[in-house]
């Protein structure tokens, strides 16, 4: 019997209409799991068994710590976890930085466009297609969530 278990996808995000859109997207691919903050998102990717294939934070989380600082620290814990960085707005610098430390993998704009996310996780499981989509150009517009911490 072949296992029909769905890689987890964790995001941290506040915005939820940031969260459907995420949800409406992966939902026929991933478990999403809604993580409250920098400390239970590095519980969730330090784990062994049951570790999310891809995680989300987005850069405008009121937290005492910046969503590419959360993101180096998934990078240090779990380096074959994947990182998305959300964003509505463009701060180069910190996009840069976290491009160049390698804690920024992808960057998805909102309001999120299903194709360029599920591209910008790139997961194994998705249609060839959709791993070939190419993202949309900026400006264009286009199920159960697990809540920790």
């Amino acid at each position: 019997m072949v296992s029909t278990k769905r890689q987890l996808l964790a995001i941290v995000c506040r915005d939820l209409t940031s969260v459907r859109a995420v949800t409406d997207a992966t939902a026929k691919y991933f478990e999403l799991v809604w993580i409250g903050d920098s400390k239970a998102l590095i519980s969730a990717v330090s784990q062994d068994d049951n570790r999310p294939f891809a995680v989300i934070v987005d850069q405008a989380m009121p937290s005492p710590v910046p969503a590419v600082e959360m993101l180096q620290s998934v990078q240090t814990a779990a380096p074959s976890v994947k990182r998305v960085l959300l964003t509505d707005h463009c701060d180069l610098g910190i996009i840069i930085s976290g491009l160049h430390t390698g804690a920024v993998q992808s960057i998805v704009y909102k309001p999120i466009h299903p194709a360029e996310l599920l591209f910008a996780i790139g997961a194994p499981n998705l249609p060839t297609a959709m791993n070939a989509a190419p993202p949309r150009a900026r400006g264009q517009h286009a199920p159960n969530i697990r809540a920790v911490g």
